[in-house]
């Protein structure tokens, strides 16, 4: 049976359909479908929060000069911060804490019911359909996403089971 799971794109969502196509496709193509324990599916959510955040980037302001990578960047300077650049940066430490859900004041007050609700779901699939496997493994290509500067990921993800 082949199957083909559609995003829906709407402003209000809590969840894209992306994270949880993101973490069921990371996970087939590495050949760990289904999951082989609950850690493995946190682990994979995890993953994919950090490489596919569910905001792409935060618009900020300068307020002063500053330098970065040996650039000066003005004060009032408007800057698109990508939060997905943010986590491949080979100068990042990797046990640093993910962006996903923003940090400090503006850390996002449902970044626990949200991993939670993503980790379910994909836990619910792989329970429910242990025998999932991408059909369309380029689907899952960054490329063939749709563009968006608000909210990104794979507008759908077909599979078979």
């Amino acid at each position: 049976m082949s199957q083909v799971f559609h995003a829906v794109r709407a402003p209000t969502a809590l969840i894209r359909p992306g994270i949880v196509y993101g973490t069921v496709a990371r996970l087939c193509a590495t050949g760990s479908w289904p999951p082989p324990h609950d850690a493995a599916v946190r682990e994979a959510v995890g993953t994919t929060f950090r490489h596919h955040s569910p905001l792409v980037g935060w618009l900020r302001s300068t307020t002063r000069d500053v330098e970065s990578s040996g650039t000066t960047v003005p004060a009032g300077a408007r800057l698109l911060l990508l939060l997905a650049s943010a986590h491949r940066d080979p100068d990042r430490p990797p046990n640093a804490p993910s962006l996903s859900f923003g940090a400090g004041i503006h850390y996002c007050p449902g970044a626990a019911y949200t991993r939670r609700l993503v980790h379910r779901a994909v836990g619910a699939l792989a329970a429910a359909c242990p025998g999932l496997a991408l059909a369309d493994p380029a689907g899952t290509d960054p490329a063939r996403w749709a563009a968006n500067t608000g909210v990104g990921g794979p507008t759908r993800l077909t599979v078979t089971w």
